[in-house]
């Protein structure tokens, strides 16, 4: 076989710099590299079960060769039981592969407190330890040279890391990843869950779906953030009527006078920012006006407006705008806007407020 590469991690979730990393190498060391899933890692606790997290990381790599790409699966079996080291797994791989050469790959955090695991020079014995860090990192050399540690070099800034996407603070995952996640009800899904009723829930979900859909189809960049920012357009809409005036009142004493119908809007936009510390302002923007509309909507705010009022749950025929907004996107908008307004109509409802007022202004009579 040559060479093997080890590069284990809690994988939980894994993101796209851990598959970069991989495929970066892989390449400059020639082995075949397998993920070590740990299934209780020394230094954290997971969040999910290990049986999601090698679930998700199948998905991940499921593109790439399956020759140079595995997943060594040696750790499941600690499920339940207390820490495995990486020195007692090493141990095991050696026994196994005897005559190959094993490199070991960390990241750089792990490069400076790699002096504190368990039996470091006995990892450093059995393995030839390489890493990757992050760009602007820091790192111990003194450990770098008292464990003959080997940079592996890696051409792009390394920005995601599971924690931020726990956080939904970055979108960097398989979109194969984020469907499990999503199915699963996992991570931000499940917060989401404990805050919203199932049936709001799943509208969010045919919303951010249909979201992403509409910015692929018109070739707009980084489609995922459609899709996240439909996830969690309403998240304050279940809540206690006192919270939702609590928030309105700390957070936007200007929209005090607007209809109550509108709060949630505002409100959502004060916990995704105070609470979630989301601070991602187009997601932000696009959450703040999903339900009124207003004067100069970025391309995200009319599609998240649109895709709240057409998503395929909502129990009407649809069909045309959301092939309309496929199409073009601010074409799209201003029907949705005119259907929008000419239902409020039949129902006996008016504007009632200056923000759908600078909308219907602004993109239906070009004032």
């Amino acid at each position: 076989m040559g060479n093997i590469i080890i590069y284990g991690g809690s994988f939980d979730p894994v993101h796209n710099d851990h598959i970069r990393i991989a495929i970066a190498a892989q390449k400059e060391l020639s082995g075949v590299l397998f993920f070590l899933p740990n299934a209780r890692p020394r230094w954290k606790r997971p969040g999910v079960a290990i049986s999601d997290r090698i679930a998700m990381l199948r998905l991940a790599i499921k593109d790439l060769d399956p020759e140079l790409f595995k997943i060594d699966e040696s750790e499941l079996e600690a499920e339940g039981k207390d820490t495995i080291y990486s020195v007692d797994t090493l141990h095991q791989i050696k026994a196994k592969y005897p005559k190959e050469n094993i490199y070991f790959l960390i990241g750089g955090d792990s490069v400076n407190t790699f002096d504190d695991w368990r039996d470091p020079d006995a990892i450093a014995h059995l393995s030839h330890i390489v890493y990757v860090r992050r760009k602007g990192q820091s790192i111990d050399m003194d450990n770098v040279k008292r464990y003959r540690m080997q940079e592996i070099r890696f051409g792009s800034t390394l920005g995601t890391s599971s924690s931020l996407v726990r956080s939904m603070k970055s979108y960097d995952i398989d979109k194969g990843v984020r469907d499990y996640i999503e199915e699963h009800r996992l991570y931000y899904v499940e917060k989401l869950s404990s805050i919203m009723s199932k049936s709001r829930l799943n509208h969010s979900i045919s919303v951010a779906r249909l979201a992403e859909e509409i910015l692929i189809s018109n070739h707009i960049d980084h489609p995922e953030k459609g899709y996240f920012a439909g996830l969690v357009h309403d998240i304050a809409k279940d809540l206690d009527p006192k919270a939702l005036k609590s928030l309105i009142y700390r957070d936007h004493p200007e929209f005090i006078p607007f209809p109550e119908w509108t709060y949630h809007q505002f409100a959502g936009e004060s916990i995704l920012s105070h609470e979630w510390g989301i601070q991602d302002e187009e997601l932000l923007s696009a959450v703040a006006c999903h339900a009124t509309g207003k004067m100069g909507m970025s391309t995200l705010d009319k599609v998240i407006y649109s895709a709240d009022k057409i998503e395929p749950t909502r129990g009407y025929d649809s069909r045309y705008m959301i092939e309309a907004m496929m199409g073009d996107i601010d074409k799209g908008f201003r029907l949705v806007l005119e259907e929008n307004m000419k239902y409020l109509a039949s129902k006996g409802y008016k504007i009632d407020n200056a923000l759908t007022a600078g909308a219907v202004n602004q993109y239906l009579k070009g004032e």
